[in-house]
């Protein structure tokens, strides 16, 4: 029950991370993107031995092998506008939009899974993430230029994908991490070549801040994954709306920023839900 907890931790502590490889250490994303996938690939093949597999004759079958090819279209091209508009907006910014997230992917799942909807759940789910959104969106919001719309189109590309990856892995065609450590070798290959990095000409400072990056984003998805699965994508996916607005609440303490009053009311309506929820959990 509280995998989505962490999951909401390491996505907020990753996004700062990668924040700062690409725009204050000035890391490539032709350097960046394909070492950040080898070691997203090599954290979640380390896990694999103990908690992957994948049922091979399942994948196999048109249905499946469909969603599997359709699931990594959708990441390579989310996965490019996601790190190209991180790189040009400032984080904040980049916040205020990638927080659409759970909202759709809510959605989303009312519409393809509406035999595991909890009206409940739902709609706490749907209250915290608009009150999260309202705590971060400003009228000029409303403006969005080259790079701010392609991370709307990356939002509803990252929640159509959850939506396959939750049915892939209720139909047992993957577990979690075997899921996770074909998809990212997957794409680490292809962006190995999409991007050709001269890999002579990254030193070793930068390759430790992918690594950090890497082992956090393999814990927030894998235990993502495993939310969807084993929790459903209401809860999971309300729980980790608590990541961004964390972060936010703790600049304010570490870094003595101002906090907006509706940034406190809105953590306070997201604290609010997720009990709810959880105690709703608690009692299945």
């Amino acid at each position: 029950m509280f995998i989505p907890f962490f999951a909401a931790l390491t996505n907020g502590l990753g996004t700062v991370v990668d924040k700062i490889a690409i725009s204050k250490r000035h890391v490539p994303l032709r350097q960046y993107i394909p070492f950040l996938f080898l070691y997203l690939f090599f954290f979640s093949a380390i896990a694999s031995p103990f908690f992957g597999w994948v049922n091979v004759q399942l994948l196999l079958a048109p249905q499946f092998l469909f969603f599997f090819l359709v699931m990594i279209l959708l990441a390579i091209t989310w996965n490019i506008f996601y790190y190209e508009s991180l790189a040009k907006e400032k984080l904040f910014e980049f916040e205020s939009i990638i927080i659409l997230t759970p909202l759709v992917t809510i959605v989303l799942s009312w519409i393809f899974f509406p035999e595991t909807w909890d009206v409940r759940l739902g709609t706490a789910a749907i209250i915290a993430a608009i009150a999260l959104i309202a705590s971060h969106w400003e009228k000029h919001h409303f403006t969005l230029d080259h790079y701010s719309m392609n991370l709307l189109v990356a939002v509803v590309l990252i929640a159509t994908e959850d939506i396959i990856v939750t049915e892939l892995l209720r139909d047992g065609v993957f577990s979690p991490v075997g899921l996770y450590a074909v998809r990212t070798f997957i794409l680490f290959s292809f962006f190995f070549a999409y991007y050709r990095p001269n890999v002579s000409n990254i030193n070793r400072g930068n390759l430790n801040i992918i690594a950090l990056s890497g082992f956090l984003g393999t814990l927030f998805m894998i235990m993502k994954y495993y939310g969807y699965k084993d929790l459903g994508i209401p809860y999971t996916a309300l729980v980790t709306i608590a990541g961004p607005m964390s972060v936010y609440i703790a600049s304010a303490f570490v870094l003595h920023e101002r906090m907006k009053f509706k940034v406190v009311l809105a953590s306070a309506v997201v604290a609010t839900a997720i009990i709810y929820a959880t105690s709703i959990i608690s009692v299945k």
